[in-house]
């Protein structure tokens, strides 16, 4: 069940790791996608903006152009003003041209119609004041320039130009607008995807924390169970003897007395053929509970197995040891379990130890309390037997 738990565990972590890098790496490609689709749009707008800006101005100096090479041209008979005037047109045309690709409203594109239609207009006006000019007649010239025609031409052509401009700075700032949008709609994506992102890394993190904080406690768990009784929670024989083993080395090096008890449940098997080994267990757990009662904190208690516990006494010698011992055997007799009804009573048997010129290990100072412990049992158990030392 454990390790099935622990796989279970495992895969799931695993699974969230999978999917966060996968899912970051998704979302890493959208936003990098993104952010070139959008530096690629705002340096298509940005050259589109300086273009139509561009083209503005110079569509009104060019219509200018053409005006004053004409008034030039007939005012001096000069014809060489009849290639500026020209040159003025074709840019004219050009610009026009341009801006119609340029366009994005469908106000530009008449517009645009509009003034093509007045510099259509306006040419065959010019060719009849250069027609004039090539004849001689400047003053023709001059009359077609101060005509009401012409006039009226110009108005037109100036106003036509002024709203052409008018309708590029517009559209210049709607480009604008729509580029401020698309940069705020790329941080919203990227800020949205950056949360979604965190939180997949989070849901990982998250797991990976409870898969260890589980592992931790299991360790743990496991550690506690290797030095400790799981019906009494004292210490098991392996964690009694290493702590034995610290305590017999701090007497042989200072030369302090220390002393062990062994104490069996006489007759235990009664108990749980008779009551059952729930009833046992009962038993056994109050009588664990009785001896921690009894003992001082540096005093080490453990659970041997079975009805047997063990108990090491430090600073205590043969006589402190045995006091201790007829007490807990009297406390013992005292004890009543209840257990559905019944109250079960039982009696210890207790072996006493010292170390003494003879022991200098924890196995010799447990073997002479074990001795001891046995011939408790032997002589009609309920009591207690200490060794006799070297």
């Amino acid at each position: 069940m454990i390790v099935g738990r622990e796989l279970k565990v495992s895969e799931s972590r695993t699974r969230w790791l999978l999917i966060s890098f996968l899912i970051s790496a998704l979302l890493l490609l959208l936003l990098v996608g993104s952010l070139l689709h959008t530096q690629r749009t705002l340096a298509r707008f940005e050259a589109t903006h300086i273009e139509l800006e561009h083209a503005a101005g110079e569509l009104l100096v060019h219509i200018q152009g053409l005006q004053s090479s004409a008034r030039l041209a007939a005012s001096t008979g000069d014809l060489n003003w009849r290639q500026r005037h020209k040159s003025h047109r074709r840019a004219a045309h050009r610009i026009l041209e341009r801006v119609g690709e340029l366009a994005s409203t469908v106000a530009l594109g008449g517009t645009l119609d509009t003034l093509r239609e007045r510099l259509d207009e306006a040419e065959g006006l010019y060719r009849e004041v250069f027609s004039a000019i090539v004849r001689g007649e400047v003053e023709e010239a001059e009359a077609i320039l101060k005509g009401w025609p012409y006039v009226r031409n110009r108005r037109a052509l100036r106003n036509s130009s002024e709203a052409l401009s008018r309708l590029l700075r517009e559209d210049v700032r709607s480009r604008i607008a729509v580029e401020q949008q698309l940069v705020r709609s790329t941080m919203a994506a990227a800020a949205a995807l950056s949360v979604v992102m965190l939180f997949c890394w989070y849901m990982s993190l998250r797991r990976w924390s409870v898969h260890l904080r589980q592992r931790q406690e299991k360790e743990a768990e496991v550690r506690y169970l290797s030095y400790h009784d799981g019906l009494t929670g004292l210490k098991n024989r392996r964690g009694f003897l290493e702590a034995a083993e610290e305590a017999v080395s701090r007497s042989v090096r200072y030369g302090r007395p220390l002393s062990a008890l062994l104490l069996d449940v006489d007759y235990f098997k009664q108990v749980n053929d008779t009551y059952g080994h729930v009833a046992g267990d009962r038993v056994l757990a109050r009588l664990a509970e009785l001896l921690g009662g009894e003992l001082r904190d540096c005093d080490v208690l453990g659970r041997f197995g079975g009805e047997e516990f063990g108990v090491l006494l430090p600073e205590t010698d043969r006589q402190g040891a045995l006091q201790l011992a007829e007490r807990i055997r009297d406390r013992v007799a005292e004890m009543a379990v209840d257990d559905g009804g019944y109250r079960i009573r039982i009696t210890v048997s207790l072996g006493v130890a010292e170390m003494d010129a003879g022991i200098a290990e924890v196995d010799g100072l447990l073997r002479a309390a074990d001795d001891a412990l046995y011939k408790a049992k032997d002589v009609g158990r309920d009591r207690v037997v200490a060794n006799q030392g070297a």
